[in-house]
């Protein structure tokens, strides 16, 4: 059985500063964003995802499932290590709208050439480490990590993986992009 650890649930959108969008658009067919934006003194990546009726289960479910992957990898104690840390998700059933507060962190560049030997290191430890706490990443690209920057952090400046949506766990092997192995197998063993 799965241990999970709680993020903080709010009945509705909490009081924020936007700063800045991050990412415009989703993907999953889905509409919405993330931005960050200054919230109760910290940095936050707000995602923010937007249904209508029609397709509102299935965004539902999606988001659900990220929710939970980031318990998973609570559990395991893995916020500020492998992931972000949560600090709020919000379902509003009313507005079609739910939305994951994460501390924010700075995009890598897409060009993974541009990346230090050491952050390389660091994404690729992210995915062992969350596939052992049986959260298996589907779309792992430069575009899904970050390096943390919050200063009262231990872990600042380390690269940590986000979008956790639609994980799988069966685990018992994780395939690594090219990019990622330099050279290595693509298939390594996480059990």
């Amino acid at each position: 059985s799965a241990s999970y650890v709680t993020i903080p649930c709010l009945t509705k959108l909490p009081e924020f500063t936007k700063v800045t969008v991050l990412a415009a658009e989703l993907g999953r067919e889905r509409s919405g964003n993330v931005i960050k934006a200054k919230w109760n003194g910290v940095y936050a990546a707000v995602k923010s995802v937007l249904t209508n009726k029609e397709d509102a289960e299935y965004a539902t479910t999606v988001f659900r499932s990220e929710v939970e992957a980031y318990q998973r990898a609570g559990a395991a104690g893995l916020w500020g290590v492998a992931v972000p840390q949560p600090l709020f998700f919000v379902c509003d059933k009313e507005k079609h709208q739910s939305c994951l507060g994460t501390v924010a962190g700075e995009p890598m560049p897409q060009d993974t050439s541009e990346w230090k030997a050491e952050e390389l290191e660091q994404a690729k430890e992210s995915i062992l480490l969350l596939s052992e706490a049986g959260v298996g990443l589907r779309d792992i690209k430069p575009a899904n990590f970050v390096k943390l920057t919050d200063q009262s952090s231990a872990k600042r400046g380390r690269v940590v993986a986000i979008d956790l949506e639609c994980y799988f766990q069966d685990t018992n092997a994780v395939e690594l992009p090219l990019w990622l192995t330099q050279g290595c197998s693509s298939l390594i063993s996480a059990g």
